[in-house]
Order: structure tokens, then sequence, then C-alpha cells
């Protein structure tokens, strides 16, 4: 029996530090591809996925992501984005306005998880594409 598509939105800060420990942000392009990377490191474990995703600048330097996953496989989805951000401790489960998120750190940044249903799809996909349209990743 086929599992129902799941959608979860996910926020994702990445990080990379330099031989001497300093850290930096990825650039525009450099996040288009980690993101391609992600894709295609969930299709493995699960090959209904598929991404929404939009990259905005932080209010100082660097980037970050916006996302709209699509699954079918909780498992994967969590251990792919610990994984992705280099994963050092659990992951934290916390409510926002009465919204449980899931939140992870790692050496190369910090993810953020939201919960399984999107009140709306409209909603979303217009809070993503505030400042650039979306880009979609199919299988």
């Amino acid at each position: 029996m086929a599992e129902s598509a799941k959608k979860r939105w996910v926020t994702i800060r990445k990080i990379r530090k330099d031989e001497r420990g300093r850290i930096h942000h990825p650039t525009r392009r450099e996040l288009e591809s980690q993101m391609r990377t992600l894709h295609r490191k969930l299709l493995k474990g699960d090959t209904s996925t598929v991404i929404h995703y939009s990259i905005e600048g932080d209010h100082g330097d660097g980037y970050h992501t916006h996302l709209s996953v699509t699954y079918t496989n909780d498992t994967n989805l969590f251990d792919v984005l610990y994984r992705f951000i280099g994963g050092v401790g659990d992951w934290k489960r916390t409510v926002r306005k009465l919204t449980p998120i899931w939140e992870c750190e790692g050496q190369w940044g910090t993810v953020t998880v939201g919960r399984e249903f999107i009140k709306s799809d409209r909603s979303y996909n217009s809070y993503i594409n505030k400042f650039h349209s979306s880009r979609t990743l199919v299988g």
C-alpha cells in the first residue's frame, strides 16, 4: 500500500568554514547547487520527493533557503536534512505561534522544519516567492 504524500516547509541557513575556521556564507550559486544535491539525496530514499525552493537574502550577510517539500517518508526527510547540515545534536521540538517545529544545528548551518501540513499552498508559495520566483525540483 502506497503512502500518501505529505508536505512540510523547511528553512535552511548554510555556512561554510575555511581552513582557518572562519565562517563564510555560501553564494546564491553555491546554494542553487546544494539544493540540487539535497534533492538528489532525498530521491534515493523517497522517489516521490518534490521540492519548491527560493533563496532569499539575510538581513546581514548571506542567504537562506525556503523550501516546500512534498514527500512520503518522514525518516528519510529528517535523516537527509540532518546529514545535509552536518548535524551535531538531536532534533529539538519547539512551538512557535501554536505551531510545532523541529530545529537542528550542525557544523554547516541550521535547519528548521515546520508542521506536516501547510495550511494553504497559495499563501506559503506567495511567501517564498516574495522576492524571487521559486524553483521546482522533481524526480
